[in-house]
């Protein structure tokens, strides 16, 4: 005698399966975003201080024996690029030292009066970009911000 029931799954089973598969999925895809532009921010945040340890330790050395008393008293020079998603540092010369790039849905920002550079004098006093002569603090502030992300602000120090 044959069996009344045969082995496997009905049409209707397996529409239902792949259903709830999509709700789960569609429900974690945001989550997903979210996480991968928080990571985006924390490697942005991360690029922008190691450039500034990197600005730091050639200002401190000041290959090129700029005096803070000069014309212009910049050892070092942080850019921030935000079109090409670069961080650069440049000596007194004006040589790019160091280069790094962070992701393309990022953003830095700075303070209006630092414009898109951190300049550094040989005592590592943040000056202003627009007359370097001026000590100015507040280009040491930095936003960064990214698609589906909340902004981080900090300080350099």
């Amino acid at each position: 005698m044959v069996g009344l029931y045969q082995k496997g799954i009905t049409l209707i089973e397996l529409i239902i399966t792949l259903a709830l598969v999509a709700v789960i999925i569609a429900s974690i895809a945001p989550l997903g975003r979210s996480w991968i532009a928080t990571a985006h921010v924390s490697k942005a945040q991360s690029v922008l201080t190691q450039a500034f340890n990197k600005a730091k330790t050639e200002a401190l050395k000041n290959p090129n024996k700029v005096l803070s008393d000069a014309t212009n008293p910049t050892v070092a020079t942080i850019t921030i690029d935000n079109t090409a998603k670069t961080v650069s540092i440049s000596n007194s010369n004006s040589t790019t030292i160091w280069s790094d790039s962070f992701d393309q849905d990022t953003s830095i920002t700075l303070p209006t009066a630092c414009s898109s550079k951190i300049l550094l004098n040989n005592t590592v006093q943040f000056l202003n970009s627009t007359t370097p002569t001026t000590i100015d603090n507040t280009c040491s502030s930095y936003t960064i911000s990214a698609s589906s992300a909340q902004s981080v602000t900090g300080v350099l120090r």
